[in-house]
């Protein structure tokens, strides 16, 4: 696909995942997720395109007759597609979030989560999807794993699954037994299990793993041995980890401050507009005058949340926003 995706115009997409999920989790809440099979497969390429995805292997010729793994606009695409039923969901009153296939979903009490997850797993069968029964759980839960987190409702904290910390330790022993002699590839790996638990660990993931990124920064080469800019510091990091991932592995969530309300904004090169549908599903939209229309995408975007502001501000009193 590396050939093919040199001529694919990328498209920017921003996937929802745990940051808009802790928006929506609260103490004691039920839960639930779903997992679709083969998500991309769902997603039929039409006849004319199929031509651009076909490969030889062993003196054979196939064609992808649906969408393809490894295409650049892949997860735009699937993403894009999947959106209705999102919004659908929530104009319904349901609370989920869907990361590409993955979906996670949650109600104050158990009776009526079970009615939302019912109405979830059949609204996805009606529009045709086919779910990954043995990695769904739509049993109402008070703690379930969804993308490599734990969500505990009852002791209201995340943590990390226990098998990627097992990963992370397996990984510090084998670099901290060859260590100083170890490759720049090596160390970031191991530097971005780390990077990976920021969600639970938060801001120590950085901090305890500064001085491993400056000697990946200052690498001669991915597979050659690092350099050696701050041995004693980048040891001592990667000691931190092993003697202390486990015991740091949990937030306590009582003292986060969540949003009460949830802006979504979107700013292209001709038009703009937001949506909250925690508030009467307010919408905004304007269309970019010639002057604004040169301005930067950053530009636009922050001019879009800006506009947006406006016309839901007399719904915002006294609620925090994101």
């Amino acid at each position: 696909m590396s050939q093919l995706n040199k001529h694919i115009k990328r498209e920017k997409i921003k996937f929802e995942d745990w940051k808009l999920a802790i928006q929506y989790f609260d103490k004691d809440m039920y839960l639930y997720k779903f997992d679709l099979k083969s998500g991309y497969f769902h997603l039929d390429i039409c006849s004319q395109q199929q031509t651009f995805l076909c490969f030889q292997w062993e003196g054979q010729f196939y064609c992808y007759t649906v969408l393809a793994f490894g295409i650049t606009t892949g997860p735009y695409i699937f993403t894009k597609c999947l959106r209705p039923l999102v919004k659908f969901w929530r104009e319904n009153g349901i609370k989920v979030v869907l990361y590409l296939d993955d979906g996670f979903g949650m109600s104050p009490d158990e009776n009526t989560c079970y009615e939302q997850s019912s109405f979830v797993k059949r609204s996805l069968i009606d529009a045709g999807f086919l779910i990954n029964e043995e990695k769904s759980v739509f049993k109402p839960v008070t703690e379930l794993e969804w993308l490599g987190i734990v969500w505990n409702s009852k002791e209201y904290k995340l943590s990390i699954t226990q098998r990627r910390v097992d990963d992370l330790i397996s990984s510090l022993n084998v670099i901290l037994a060859k260590f100083p002699y170890v490759t720049a590839r090596s160390l970031a790996h191991v530097v971005g299990r780390i990077i990976s638990m920021t969600p639970v660990i938060e801001n120590v993931a950085r901090i305890m793993s500064k001085f491993c990124y400056m000697e990946i920064e200052s690498r001669i080469g991915w597979d050659i041995p690092i350099t050696g800019y701050k041995p004693v510091e980048v040891l001592s990091e990667l000691k931190f980890w092993l003697e202390n991932v486990t015991m740091i592995n949990y937030r306590k969530l009582s003292h986060y401050s969540k949003s009460s309300a949830v802006i979504y904004s979107y700013a292209s090169n001709i038009a703009a507009g937001a949506y909250t549908v925690e508030l009467e599903n307010k919408i905004f939209h304007k269309m970019w005058t010639c002057s604004e229309t040169v301005q930067s995408s950053t530009w636009r975007e922050l001019k879009a949340i800006e506009l947006a502001l406006f016309p839901f501000k007399n719904s915002f009193t006294g609620k925090t926003i994101k």
